[in-house]
């Protein structure tokens, strides 16, 4: 049976969530990523913010290319990572080792492809699919067009480096450059196929615009956040692209501040839309993992405090810890499941509102229907509490009759 997204990106029959073999290889994945040498502090921050609230929508929506976009500008962010004790010299002299040369080579192409992510990300919010009719048709051309203008940056006959320290690109060969030099025909370096995926951005938030402007309901509240975002991030670009013209090297520092605090708006202008709006159920997730969390903290709290507590009172007649973990293994067994139940409790109340108030009305429900015996009683109830919590116009009970 063809599967067609609704509206909103939610769950169809089709759409199972992350199986537990996959998620705990995307995770070890993600984590494995961190390993990367990377300076700067900031580029951590982009990455994780992004990976984080990514891993949270692939999990629920493995067939939903959101989560799987703002992966690949986590992933982005940690390639574009600058280049430390890196020899540029043999570099450009084309002898350096095949380790050096990866590095320079993927550094030269992932902002590009960090921003066709973005491109692609405001081309498919919120279905994870293309549209239909010339929306579509012009999403699929920007997507193309992207495509092209990273393997231009990936494959053209010399990469731009920027080592650490240094106050320019230095252009050194690429071993894997197949690609014609298009853009040295026109006079212009390599990382310019930078500046091509941008404008491409650029032309991908107005078409994100048009079709905020004519949607409706939910579906345009959610794409307000996304469309915020973006625009700010492709505002302070173009403003750190202008300073640092007219600044020089000297005010880049001040002029890409402002592209450090719009980055990481993005995953948080998602992870709103998506948890205010249940786009993707993420709630229950959250509440789910803050509830685990909590339990664990409190759990591993009361039996570190048992083993200490307890050690100190059976010092005088015992000489191991032994039986201070037992009896601390045994409290924390015995806490469990009414902890579980009440830190579980308070934490619906406030992050999956919706599933606690269905809960709590269900089993004040089930405690009155216990002692009820007459039919009619039954039924009154039943309206009653179907009335209260759903507010329907009219309500109506049918009774199968007996055999």
């Amino acid at each position: 049976m063809n599967r067609q997204p609704d509206a909103l990106g939610g769950r169809t029959a089709a759409d199972r969530p992350l199986g537990t073999a996959a998620r705990v290889v995307l995770v070890v994945a993600l984590s494995a990523a961190l390993l990367v040498p990377v300076p700067d502090p900031f580029t951590i921050l982009f990455y994780l913010s992004h990976a984080i609230v990514g891993l949270l929508l692939v999990v629920r929506r493995p067939r939903n290319a959101i989560g799987w976009l703002l992966i690949a500008i986590a992933l982005g962010f940690l390639g574009t990572g600058t280049l430390a004790d890196i020899d540029l010299r043999s570099l450009m002299s084309g002898t350096a080792s095949w380790s050096d040369f990866l590095r320079a080579w993927v550094t030269s192409w992932s902002g590009s492809a960090a921003f066709l992510a973005y491109l692609a990300l405001a081309v498919l919010y919120p279905t994870g699919s293309f549209g239909a009719g010339r929306q579509g048709q012009i999403g699929k051309l920007l997507v193309g067009l992207g495509i092209v203008s990273v393997a231009g940056a990936a494959l053209a006959p010399t990469l731009a480096v920027n080592p650490e320290g240094a106050a320019t690109a230095y252009q050194v060969p690429n071993r894997f450059g197949i690609a014609p030099d298009v853009m040295g025909l026109v006079g212009l370096t390599t990382d310019w196929w930078t500046i091509v995926t941008i404008a491409l951005l650029a032309v991908s938030v107005v078409t994100l615009v048009i079709r905020f402007r004519r949607a409706t309901g939910i579906v345009r509240v959610q794409m307000r956040w996304l469309v915020a975002s973006l625009c700010a991030i492709l505002l302070s670009l173009f403003v750190g692209l202008v300073a640092t013209f007219l600044l020089g090297d000297a005010g880049a520092d001040l002029a890409w501040l402002p592209v450090i605090l719009t980055y990481p708006t993005l995953p948080l202008s998602v992870y709103i839309a998506v948890s205010r709006y249940r786009l993707y159920e993420i709630d229950r997730i959250v509440s789910r993992t803050l509830g685990w969390g909590v339990l664990t903290g409190l759990l591993l709290g009361v039996f570190v405090f048992g083993v200490v507590a307890l050690q100190a009172l059976l010092d005088g007649v015992t000489q191991g810890a032994t039986l201070a973990v037992a009896a601390s293994t045994l409290l924390a067994f015995a806490l469990f499941q009414p902890a579980r139940q009440r830190v579980q409790r308070m934490v619906d109340r406030r992050f999956d509102r919706a599933r606690y108030d269905a809960e709590r009305t269900a089993g004040e429900f089930a405690e009155r229907l216990r002692d009820q015996v007459s039919l009619t009683a039954v039924e009154d109830e039943l309206v009653d509490t179907v009335g209260g919590a759903l507010r329907p116009t009219g309500v109506g009970v049918w009774l199968r009759g007996g055999s």
